[in-house]
């Protein structure tokens, strides 16, 4: 943490950035531009190396510890976004006395040094890499520490409940007491905390959605039209349409915004069990495309529905199946949205776009775009520490009916505690970090 550390924050426009923290911002700022800036004040100066030749010329901002992003000594240096004038000045800072940044080594300072917690680190990448308005909205959200008010509040509660259930420890014979309260003490809190987390879960897994891109895959037999459909959805030819059966034979990927939704669409190849070795492979990679998809789309010709097949049998078994038949076009049925067998079926047209709605809206619902009012991201981690804190409760609550250890409650309820706190970083370990900060780009 004693190393003083810089990398280019910023480039490839007009505009570049190159970024140092560290206890050598001082000697580094006078050695580039012939003295230490005012703090927190742009300066327009000239950016020098070791022989004083001008590299460039730009905005210098200083920031002593530990009132910056990092809490160490900061500067910045916004100049030309030339990747050789950016690497010279690198050069100039690594000369006095810095070495390169590792990637996310500035928000892992930032982090190390109580500036922001592990959710809203993780925040910064998401806000970085976000797809959509609405992504970038709930990765603000996040950084601005919504997501991390919810764990601090439910670590809250688990402290205090912990703190009752402990007092009780020294006075376990006194359960059948009538100053204990078995509702109060035990029951209330338990359920309510339980019910917390369950609301947090559902949030968290939709913030999961609304970072990543929704995986769909578009499957069923040859001329169902799922081609058609695909160039529907991305709004431009993507796929090749043609009458001929086997006209797609790969995997075609597309992104699709969808309402400020990204959706990573694939096109396969027509499921029918016949056909060239070249076929039979597409059809395996269809399949094998199928069932890592988040959601599958299986598309049948209205008027020539596929009989129940091991293609189309292995795929409903699926959890998340849209059925959708297509064509109506021809058929003449209305469009709409219906059960068949207890499956959702959307009945539509990709050829003339009548019906699409539904399918949107239905894409919209199962990417968790609901409302993204005061949705936030989240990441699957997140999704797996609530999972075991749900579980932590269960055992709480089966621990208390089988034989009343108070003691052993509470350590449960502790346990709980710590997994809640690997969500913020305020429980954390070295490789956890390692593996959350390399994920980040170079600079950040």
């Amino acid at each position: 943490m004693g190393e003083t550390i810089a990398a280019v924050a910023a480039s490839g426009g007009a505009i570049g950035i190159v970024r140092v923290s560290g206890s050598l911002v001082p000697h580094i700022a006078a050695g580039i531009l012939g003295r230490i800036p005012p703090a927190r004040r742009a300066l327009y100066a000239p950016f020098m190396d070791a022989e004083g030749v001008v590299l460039d010329e730009g905005i210098a901002l200083y920031f002593p510890a530990p009132h910056s992003f990092t809490g160490e000594w900061v500067l910045e240096l916004q100049g030309h976004g030339s990747p050789a004038v950016l690497g010279a000045i690198l050069s100039a800072c690594f000369s006095l006395g810095a070495r390169p940044a590792r990637p996310g080594e500035f928000s892992q300072r930032a982090f190390l040094n109580d500036k922001i917690d592990l959710a809203q680190a993780e925040a910064i990448a998401d806000l970085i890499t976000s797809r959509s308005k609405d992504a970038a909205q709930a990765a603000m959200r996040s950084l601005h520490g919504v997501f991390s008010d919810h764990v601090h509040a439910l670590v809250e509660s688990l402290t205090l409940w912990r703190a009752h259930i402990e007092a009780w420890i020294d006075f376990s014979e006194d359960m059948e007491s009538e100053d204990f309260n078995e509702k109060e003490i035990i029951l209330a809190p338990l359920q309510r905390i339980q019910q917390d987390i369950s609301n947090l879960l559902v949030q968290v897994q939709r913030g999961v959605r609304l970072r990543n891109r929704l995986p769909v895959a578009i499957l069923g037999p040859p001329n169902a039209g799922k081609s058609t459909l695909m160039n529907r959805l991305a709004a431009r030819e993507v796929s090749i349409v043609s009458a001929i059966p086997g006209t797609t034979r790969d995997v075609i990927k597309e992104e699709v915004m969808l309402d400020g939704v990204v959706l990573q669409v694939a096109d396969t190849a027509g499921l029918h069990g016949a056909g060239d070795d070249i076929e039979k492979e597409g059809q395996r990679r269809a399949l094998d495309h199928g069932e890592t998809a988040d959601l599958i789309l299986w598309v049948e010709d209205d008027a020539e529905p596929m009989r129940v097949s091991e293609h189309k049998a292995r795929i409903l078994a699926l959890p998340e199946v849209l059925i959708v038949r297509n064509k109506i076009d021809i058929t003449g049925r209305a469009p709409g949205v219906w059960d068949d067998d207890g499956r959702k079926t959307i009945t539509l047209s990709a050829c003339t776009g009548e019906g699409m709605e539904y399918l949107e809206n239905e894409l919209l619902s199962r990417s968790g775009k609901v409302s993204t009012e005061g949705d936030f991201t989240a990441r699957s981690r997140h999704v797996d520490a609530l999972i075991k804190a749900e579980e932590g409760l269960m055992r709480v609550g089966a621990i208390w009916r089988n034989n009343r250890e108070l003691e052993l409650m509470a350590e449960e309820l502790l346990a709980v505690q710590h997994i809640l706190g690997e969500i913020t970083g305020a429980v954390s370990n070295e490789e956890l970090l390692d593996r959350i900060f390399s994920e980040f780009c170079i600079g950040k």
